[in-house]
């Protein structure tokens, strides 16, 4: 039987991808955008509007959105939803206990959705925003941001942007456990694989716990 061994590209690229993993489970690396809204809009294609360094954008984060709505009229003010009164809906979930979501001619939102299609990824506002003409609106997006693929031996994990996430620096390991992981299927020891998964998730169990 032939095995097949680890080289130096596949190595580099089981590490890049512990990398992507790793901050994609633990949303270690959340940066944050604005959207602006359009009166009577519904729908924003974030993979088109969103402003982020670098295309960087993978998801919105699980703290979820924050909207603002700015008066410039004879007083100036700002109104804010966010938390439990701005939740996160599934489209099921609408369709069953808020039957006229998708007719809603504009107002102030009190929920929002995520939908895919084909290359898209929209952000859905309920209602569609109402904004008259003394107002501005905008949505300001958290989104789990991608680290930036380590190319060279200098490169440091966890950098974004060419800025150095330094607080990361105990969670390094993790990186070589999830590569080790990988690697050790191209010798086909699946027991020696599960055991460097279950170092790696122990990295990510830890991180987790300190975010509680």
């Amino acid at each position: 039987v032939r095995v097949r061994r680890s080289t130096p590209t596949n190595r580099q690229r089981a590490i890049n991808r512990g990398l992507f993993e790793f901050c994609d489970l633990t949303e270690c690396a959340i940066r944050q955008s604005t959207v602006t809204c359009s009166n009577g809009v519904s729908e924003y294609n974030l993979l088109s509007t969103v402003n982020v360094p670098g295309a960087d954008f993978l998801r919105i984060a699980k703290q979820g959105i924050e909207y603002h709505l700015v008066s410039s009229g004879t007083t100036n003010s700002t109104t804010i939803i966010a938390g439990d009164l701005l939740p996160r809906r599934e489209i099921p979930w609408l369709n069953q206990y808020d039957l006229g979501w998708r007719t809603s001619t504009g107002g102030t939102p009190y929920a929002y959705y995520e939908r895919r299609d084909g290359g898209r990824y929209l952000l859905g506002m309920v209602p569609p925003t109402r904004i008259t003409s003394s107002e501005t609106a905008k949505v300001l997006l958290p989104y789990v941001a991608k680290p930036s693929s380590m190319t060279a031996s200098t490169d440091t994990p966890f950098t974004f942007s060419s800025v150095v996430r330094d607080d990361l620096e105990p969670y390094h390991q993790a990186l070589v456990h999830y590569a080790a992981a990988q690697l050790e299927k191209l010798r086909r020891d699946a027991e020696a694989s599960q055991y460097q998964m279950q170092q790696f998730l122990g990295y990510i169990e830890r991180y987790t716990r300190t975010q509680e």
